[in-house]
């Protein structure tokens, strides 16, 4: 069975602007079969990351899987939890993520370029992959050019390549899906699909991640580095133009975020 769905979820469990329900029937109408929840860990407790694992567990029906998973942060760096199903008390972040990987979750550093791509050895070395692509910070049509270009460089054998939506609202969507086959729509095969590197992404038609490093798909480079300079003179613009006392109509607005 060929699916797609879609990565790097917030809810109103932590800062989303929708509930889980929401968030589903949203997902429903842009046709994803599964959706991975990455509440973050800071805002939560053993208790609410129950009630949430309980709401995911009973909202996924034949349509939609709704996977559990957590967002960490580690010091000035962000990391996903794939498929998380229990909360673990540990304070240390090295302590944390080498117990989820323990559990076979995939552990991803998301959106690496707010940090610089710095990161330290000691969680370096517990990664599973890394964000390529996250459409909140990226737009809505190719990875980013430094995350590539990082990717090319520092590029381990094993390591997933992933993209994200980093969604909080409903202007987050559309945006880059992982295509998948599973036999049935279920967590564990969602997951091994993951680990095992057996998806692609893409928003319409999904390439093979590691290809994007190839000299093939050198023009993702470019090109997105053109929409990048697209979506920083938008905002600039904006900014510019508020500080003006002049207002862009809010259609206008949302046409922008939508698309760029």
């Amino acid at each position: 069975m060929d699916i797609y769905g879609y990565s790097h979820i917030h809810t109103r469990y932590t800062d989303g602007d929708l509930s889980l329900l929401e968030v589903k029937k949203l997902m429903l109408d842009y046709g994803a079969s599964f959706m991975l929840i990455t509440e973050h860990r800071e805002h939560l407790n053993a208790t609410t990351f129950k009630q949430l694992a309980v709401e995911c567990h009973q909202l996924s029906d034949d349509d939609i899987l709704i996977i559990t998973g957590l967002e960490v942060a580690a010091g000035n760096n962000h990391i996903l939890i794939l498929g998380a199903e229990q909360f673990y008390e540990e304070n240390d972040i090295v302590d944390l993520l080498t117990r989820y990987k323990a559990d076979g979750c995939p552990i991803i550093w998301a959106h690496p370029h707010r940090n610089k791509y710095k990161i330290e050895d000691n969680l370096l070395s517990l990664l599973d992959g890394i964000e390529i692509w996250n459409s909140a910070y990226d737009t809505k049509y190719c990875p980013r050019y430094s995350s590539l270009q990082y990717a090319r460089y520092n590029f381990k054998k094993d390591w997933l390549l992933l993209p994200a939506l980093d969604f909080h609202r409903q202007s987050h969507l559309p945006g880059p899906k992982i295509f998948l086959s599973v036999e049935k729509l279920r967590t564990e095969e969602v997951i091994r699909q993951i680990k095992l590197g057996q998806y692609k992404i893409g928003k319409k038609e999904g390439v093979n991640s590691k290809d994007c490093l190839t000299k093939r798909y050198y023009f993702y480079f470019y090109l997105s580095l053109l929409i990048m300079m697209m979506f920083k003179f938008f905002k600039t613009t904006d900014s510019f133009l508020s500080a003006l006392h002049i207002k862009v109509p809010v259609k206008i607005k949302n046409y922008l975020r939508r698309y760029i």
